[in-house]
């Protein structure tokens, strides 16, 4: 039974949408699991997200704008993410700065913290699964620096685009260089989301 009171969110879909709005991270980093990990490798089904209390079940199905408030602030945290509701898309993109083609909704996402609708627009180097805050070079980051031993950085489609690093080559090894974003405490990259707020509030 479920308790009263406690609004439910939108019905999950497959998990092929969030490929697209986390897209950029690296599935093949050893030690590293995610969100992101799981949607770009494609997988539905569930598993607990660390720390959370949450289970991922893919991206749910856009409602109203109002259901996402409301359940947001019914919960006030939960990592699932969720596709953008249509009424939601202008504002959202208005929001991040972001142009958001017409035939790429799903890049735009959203999720709930301290009660609040958080906004996310894949893209470029956003990226909007979990950060990845561990210090393993990815296998790709390895071969470039094997390939270009004296680069003064590697770059994001061989370090993957959910690490917080900036990665440089020190022979064939690759080395981090310094955190060059910063993670909320749900473990998201903070500067990638914004709280969403209707024009009206």
């Amino acid at each position: 039974m479920r308790p009263a009171g406690r609004q439910t969110p939108p019905a999950p879909v497959g998990a092929g949408g969030i490929a697209d709005a986390a897209r950029g991270g690296n599935p093949r980093r050893a030690g590293v699991s995610g969100i992101s990990r799981q949607a770009l490798a494609g997988l539905a089904g569930l598993f607990a997200v660390s720390g959370a209390g949450a289970l991922w079940t893919g991206p749910a199905a856009a409602g109203p704008v109002e259901d996402a408030l409301a359940y947001c602030r019914s919960v006030g945290d939960n990592n699932m993410i969720n596709a953008v509701p249509p009424d939601m898309l202008e504002q959202t993109a208005k929001k991040l700065g972001v142009t958001l083609p017409a035939n790429e909704p799903a890049r735009a996402v959203w999720r709930c913290m301290d009660g609040a609708v958080m906004v996310c627009i894949a893209g470029g180097r956003r990226f909007c699964g979990r950060a990845d805050t561990q210090v393993v070079p990815s296998p790709e980051a390895r071969k470039y620096c094997h390939d270009n031993p004296s680069a003064v950085e590697v770059p994001s489609w061989a370090t993957g685009r959910d690490t917080i690093f900036a990665w440089r080559c020190e022979g064939p090894e690759p080395i981090v260089s310094g955190a060059v974003r910063s993670v909320d405490k749900r473990g998201f990259v903070k500067e990638y989301w914004q709280a969403y707020k209707p024009d009206a509030q």
